[in-house]
């Protein structure tokens, strides 16, 4: 909801950065124009299930790269599975926010490093993937680091001019930050509330995408070990999956070793690297797997688990999109039995004022496709109705007046 908020502001406050000071524009930028087709819910959300699609395209295709000596593997057919049904990424594929186009310019230019594109057009996916979200920094580390390694052992001036792509497509995103310094520590306050969730206990399950549920992370850990342990002697054919495992885990315990002394640098939704690191962990095991039917199972099961999260409380997945379809029914069924207006005001115990707007964008209609408007009035009611009657309290607050 945040994402629809904050791009129904004006261009310029979009490109100054007026409205969100945490976040890079760009992505804002991009809903504001795919807004002009529609704001309705589904559209926004089909953006992100493009940028999915092309994520599972791009895995294919460097699945195919990395086995091209070992073709028994079907490494790529195996990866695109692992994504489609991983339960981290089920729950950005579906949201109106940057992580799903974030991990799509991720993809896109790992394949690019591994394939030897043109630099120029690896440094436009480099710029076009830091000035969406701070979450593809992280996912730029280990494959600036990949290009430099591969540059470094064929010698070649194509594999350096790789690397200097990479390197020069940070610049726009080094002004940009340049220009934004004096939002920095706003931006650092921004994340605070990671404070909550700093364990492993949450964060652990989260980019397995097993996310609340115990024994599924129990059942995934366990299958995932053994069959590692089992198969070890034919690992070595995955490399590049172990130098992005290897990299992200470092990421995060750095950057979790920094969240405990100092300040909270961990937001467990822009360690995005990490979630994409699982994914490619899973593809390794369903390609190597002798039992494969038991882990398209756990897959399978979790598939089926997050949607059922969301329909329960979103919340528990760290989206703002309350699902308010059921409050709305309610709503609207007190409101026709009677000619009374509706207020709405925010509730105050509420943990985010997005919650609000959610309510008063499904109100409007926009949740669910063919939905009806319901009238009301964002406030408190004047002085001169004389009978309220309080008929929803969670999250928001709405009165019936005459």
């Amino acid at each position: 909801m945040y994402s629809i908020w904050t791009a129904r502001h004006s261009w310029q406050l979009l490109f100054s950065g007026g409205i969100d000071v945490v976040h890079p524009p760009l992505y804002y930028v991009f809903l504001k124009a795919w807004m002009q087709v529609s704001d309705q819910l589904q559209w926004l959300r089909l953006s992100s299930v493009l940028a999915s699609i092309g994520s599972m395209i791009c895995l294919y295709q460097l699945g195919k790269t990395e086995s091209k000596n070992h073709p028994d593997s079907m490494f790529g057919h195996w990866l695109l599975v692992a994504y489609a049904l991983s339960g981290f990424h089920l729950v950005f594929d579906w949201s109106v926010r940057m992580y799903a186009l974030v991990t799509f310019f991720s993809v896109l230019t790992l394949l690019a490093v591994r394939k030897n594109w043109s630099p120029i057009l690896i440094a436009g996916f480099v710029s076009v993937g830091l000035l969406l979200d701070y979450a593809y920094f992280w996912s730029l580390i280990p494959i600036w680091l990949l290009g430099f390694w591969q540059a470094w052992q064929t010698g070649r001036s194509t594999r350096f001019a790789t690397v200097l792509g990479l390197t020069v497509g940070t610049i726009p995103f080094i002004i940009w930050q340049i220009w934004r310094l004096p939002y920095f520590q706003a931006g650092l306050n921004g994340i605070l509330w990671m404070n909550d969730v700093l364990y492993p206990g949450f964060f652990l399950p989260f980019f397995l995408g097993t996310h609340i549920t115990t024994w599924l992370t129990i059942i995934t850990l366990c299958y995932v070990l053994a069959t590692l342990l089992l198969r070890r002697h034919r690992l070595n054919r995955y490399a590049l999956a172990w130098w992005l495992v290897g990299s992200s885990l470092l990421l995060i315990e750095a950057t979790y070793i920094v969240s405990l002394v100092k300040q909270p640098l961990l937001h467990v939704r822009s360690l995005q690297i990490v979630g994409l690191s699982m994914t490619l962990v899973w593809g390794v095991v369903l390609a190597e797997a002798k039992q494969r039917w038991i882990g398209l199972g756990i897959l399978l099961g979790t598939a089926f688990l997050v949607p059922q999260l969301f329909k329960h409380n979103s919340l528990k997945l760290l989206t703002e999109f309350y699902p308010w379809r059921m409050a709305k029914k309610s709503i609207a069924a007190q409101h026709h039995q009677s000619d009374d207006k509706l207020y709405i005001t925010d509730d105050p115990s509420s943990p985010s004022p997005m919650l609000y707007y959610g309510l008063l964008y499904s109100l409007d209609g926009k949740e669910m496709l063919g939905d009806t408007p319901t009238p009301y009035v964002a406030g408190l009611p004047s002085k001169d109705h004389t009978t309220c009657k309080k008929i929803w309290s969670n999250y928001a607050i709405v009165q019936l007046c005459r």
